[in-house]
C-alpha cells in the first residue's frame, strides 16, 4: 500500500524510537529501573524482539496518521448545521453544558495542597512565599477570603471554581471559532469540540483550584494568536492588525502570570520568534511592532512580580525545584552504594539536603524528588551548592549508569503510553465543606470515567507527546513548517520542563500546555488547501 511505503526511513527511525523508549518504559514501571531487560542475554533478546514487534506495529499507526495528515483539506463552504454560524457561541454553550454536572457534583470546588498553601498565604496562617505564582495566590486566596468576608468560605472557592469554567471554555469556544473562520472541515471541528466537551480531564480540573487549568486556558489562547499572528506575518498581501499584536501581548502574559515556568516558556518562544520575524520581507514598522509584542510580556511580567513581591514581601523560592534531577541521582546512588561515598562527600551533601546522609537514599521515592528537594537547606549558600554538585559529580564517573538509570526512571512516564495518570487531587482545607458526593467518592467516579478507552486515550499525556513529535517530524519530512514549528517550540519548551520537573507519576497537569493546546495546533496545522481545489473555495 502506498500508505505504509510513503515517507519509510522517517517513520522507521521515528517508530523505533517509540518502542525502544516505550519497552524501556515497561521496565521502569514494573520494577522501577529500566535495567531488567540487562540482567542476562535471555533478557536483552525478549527486549530486542519487543522492540522489534512494537516498531512493526507502530509503523503501521504512524502510517495511517501520516496519511491522515495528507488527506485534511480546507473546506470553506461547509454547510453544516451546527458550525453554519456564530460557531464560537454554540461550542461555548455546550461546553458549559458539559461541566454542569461536575459543577454540580464537586461542589464548592476541589483543592490540593498546592492551593491550599496559597490559600493560608492569603489568609495570613503562613508567609507569602515565591514558591507557588504570587498573582495565582493572590487571585484564588482573595475569592476566598472575600466569601469568608460573606459569610461563607465555599461560596467563594465556588465562584472562583465557576469563573475558571467559563475562562477555559470561552478560550475553548474561541480556538473553534477560528478553525471555523481558517475553513477545517467539519470532522477536526468536531473532533476538537468532542474532546474538549467529553473528556473527563477538562471536567475535572476545570473544577479544581489549581494553577495549572489557568495556565492551561491560557496556553491555548497563547497558540491560538501565535498562529494567527504566523498566519498574517506570512500573508504578504495582510497587514499586521493592532489588534492581533494586542492579543499576543495579552495572551503571552497571561501565560506568565500561573507557573513560575511560564515566564522561561515565553522567553524561549519569543527568541524563536525574534529571529524568525527578522527574516521575513515586512516593513520595519511591522517588524518593529512585532519586536515590542515579543519583549512587553516578559517586561511586564517582571515589573509586576518585582512589585509583588516587594509589597508583600514574600519569601523568595529556593532552587530546591531546579534541584530535583540531581538529588534524586543522589538519593538512589545513596540507597545503592552507601559503602562508596567518602566521608568529605557526605558533609557536601548534608550541607544542602536536611537528612542524615544515610537518610537520604531511605527515603529515596523513584516517582516523586518531593521527599528529597523538599529537604534543600534554605540556609545552604553557594559553596555548599558548588561543594554538592562536586560530591555529584564524583558519584557520576564512579556509577555513570546509576545515573542514567535514575533519570530513565524519574521521566519515562512521559513517554510510556501505559502509564495510568488521571488524577483528582484532594487536599482540602477544614474551612471548605465536602464535596457533594464526597471528596474521595468524586475521585473515584471521574477516575473510573477517565479508564473508558476512548477516554483512557484521548487524555493520556504520553499520547499528546509522542503526537506532538508525530506532527514535528512529519513537517519536517514535508519541508511545511510554515510557523508550525514557533507554535510547536512553546509546546517543547513545556515538555522541556516536565523533563526537569520534580514527578511525572499522577501529575499530567505539568503538560497541560501540550495536552489543552495540541487538539487546535493539529487541526490549525493539518488541514491544508487541496491543489486541486479552486481558490475561492
Amino acid at each position: 500500500m502506498n500508505i505504509l511505503k510513503s515517507n519509510i526511513v522517517s517513520k522507521l527511525i521515528l517508530s523505533g524510537v517509540f518502542s525502544v523508549i516505550n519497552c524501556l518504559g515497561y521496565a521502569c514501571s514494573k520494577t522501577f529501573s529500566s535495567a531488567m531487560w540487562f540482567r542476562s542475554g535471555k533478557a536483552f533478546v525478549v527486549f530486542v524482539l519487543l522492540c522489534l514487534i512494537s516498531t512493526i506495529t507502530i509503523y503501521m499507526v504512524f502510517s495511517y496518521l501520516f496519511y491522515f495528515f495528507d488527506n485534511t483539506e480546507i473546506n470553506k463552504k461547509s454547510k453544516d448545521r451546527f458550525f453554519g454560524g456564530k460557531v464560537g457561541l454554540k461550542s461555548f454553550i455546550v461546553i458549559m453544558i458539559a461541566r454542569i454536572p461536575y459543577l454540580i457534583i464537586t461542589y464548592p470546588g476541589g483543592t490540593c495542597v498546592d492551593s491550599s498553601y496559597q490559600i493560608r498565604e492569603v489568609l495570613g496562617d503562613v508567609p507569602y512565599s515565591t514558591q507557588q505564582p504570587l498573582f495565582s495566590t493572590l487571585f484564588l486566596g482573595y475569592f476566598v477570603k472575600i466569601g469568608g468576608i460573606l459569610g461563607s468560605y465555599d461560596l467563594g472557592l465556588f465562584v472562583y471554581i465557576f469563573l475558571q469554567s467559563l475562562i477555559l471554555a470561552a478560550i475553548m469556544s474561541y480556538s473553534i471559532s477560528v478553525l471555523h473562520d481558517k475553513g477545517v472541515n467539519n470532522i477536526l471541528k468536531y473532533l476538537v469540540l468532542f474532546i474538549y466537551t467529553a473528556l473527563p480531564m477538562y471536567g475535572n480540573f476545570s473544577t479544581m483550584a489549581v494553577k495549572d487549568t489557568y495556565y492551561a486556558a491560557f496556553s491555548i489562547l497563547y497558540v491560538v494568536e501565535l498562529s494567527q499572528l504566523l498566519t498574517e506575518v506570512n500573508d504578504m498581501d495582510t497587514r499586521i492588525r493592532f489588534r492581533r499584536i494586542l492579543m499576543y501581548i495579552l495572551s503571552a502574559f497571561l501565560v506568565t502570570l500561573f507557573r513560575s515556568n511560564g515566564i522561561y516558556v515565553i522567553v524561549g518562544t519569543g527568541l524563536f520568534l525574534i529571529c524568525y520575524i527578522a527574516k521575513e520581507n515586512k516593513p520595519a514598522g511591522i517588524k518593529f511592532r512585532v519586536l515590542c509584542a515579543i519583549l512587553l510580556p516578559a517586561l511586564l511580567w517582571f515589573a509586576v512580580m518585582g512589585y509583588m513581591k516587594s509589597s508583600l514581601n514574600a519569601d523568595e523560592d529556593t532552587a530546591r525545584e531546579k534541584m530535583s534531577i540531581p538529588f534524586q541521582q543522589t538519593a538512589r546512588y545513596l540507597r545503592d552504594y552507601p559503602d562508596d561515598i567518602s566521608d568529605e562527600d557526605r558533609r557536601a551533601i548534608e550541607a544542602v539536603i536536611d537528612y542524615k546522609w544515610y537518610e537520604i537514599g531511605e527515603n529515596y521515592d523513584p516517582l516523586s524528588a518531593d521527599p528529597i528537594k523538599n529537604k534543600y537547606r534554605r540556609d545552604a549558600n553557594r559553596s555548599d551548592v558548588v561543594n554538592y554538585f562536586k560530591a555529584w559529580f564524583r558519584g557520576l564517573t564512579k556509577h555513570p549508569a546509576s545515573y542514567v538509570d535514575t533519570y530513565i526512571n524519574h521521566v519515562f512516564g512521559w513517554f510510556y503510553v501505559g502509564i495510568d495518570n488521571d488524577i483528582r487531587y484532594i487536599g482540602r482545607l477544614g474551612i471548605f465543606s465536602e464535596s457533594l458526593w464526597g471528596d474521595e467518592e468524586v475521585k473515584y467516579w471521574i477516575e473510573l470515567l477517565g479508564d473508558f478507552p476512548v477516554f483512557w486515550v484521548l487524555q493520556s499525556a504520553p499520547v499528546y507527546i509522542w503526537m506532538l513529535i508525530a506532527l514535528s517530524v512529519y513537517k519536517l519530512v514535508k519541508k511545511d513548517g510554515d510557523g508550525y514549528f514557533l507554535v510547536a517550540s512553546f509546546m517543547f519548551f513545556g515538555l522541556a520542563f516536565c523533563l526537569l520537573g520534580p514527578a511525572f507519576y499522577l501529575h499530567p497537569r505539568f503538560a497541560f500546555s501540550i495536552m489543552f493546546s495540541l487538539p487546535y495546533v493539529v487541526a490549525y496545522y493539518t488541514c491544508h488547501q487541496n491543489a486541486d481545489q479552486n481558490e475561492e473555495v
